[in-house]
């Protein structure tokens, strides 16, 4: 994390951001903690598979989507809402590289269509700077 970024969406799991070539993140902390796929999780029975999923990682949804595995399949999940955010005031208006992110928003329709669930696009109607939803039903 950064020094302004506690709870932010500029944390990650060791991955990379997809920032574009002049804006850097500034690394000033990093932590040891446990993480585990989704997949895991659902697979050790540590929870039921979710009816409802609602996804705000900031950028890592189809990160998020694929750690599921053949989870997604399943006819117990009845929805997922994706928040996708493409910007942010606090350091510019684009913030990462809309090439990468309009790549993996063709992923995840790509996944999610493949697992049976249709979409719905909802359109930004309350002028928020850089965010939108999308809603996958079965």
């Amino acid at each position: 994390e950064d020094k302004d970024s506690l709870g932010d969406q500029f944390i990650s799991l060791g991955k990379n951001f997809e920032f574009e070539e002049d804006k850097k993140h500034v690394e000033e902390n990093k932590y040891k903690i446990f993480s585990n796929s989704v997949y895991e999780i659902l697979n050790k029975n540590l929870i039921e598979i979710p009816n409802y999923i609602k996804l705000d990682v900031g950028t890592f949804e189809l990160e998020v989507l694929e750690g599921f595995g053949n989870f997604l399949n399943s006819p117990k999940i009845k929805s997922i809402v994706t928040e996708m955010k493409y910007s942010s005031k606090k350091v510019g208006k684009y913030v990462f590289d809309q090439k990468i992110l309009n790549e993996k928003s063709n992923k995840i329709y790509e996944l999610l269509l493949k697992s049976g669930f249709k979409s719905k696009h909802l359109e930004n109607n309350y002028k928020k700077e850089g965010w939108y939803l999308d809603i996958f039903y079965k």
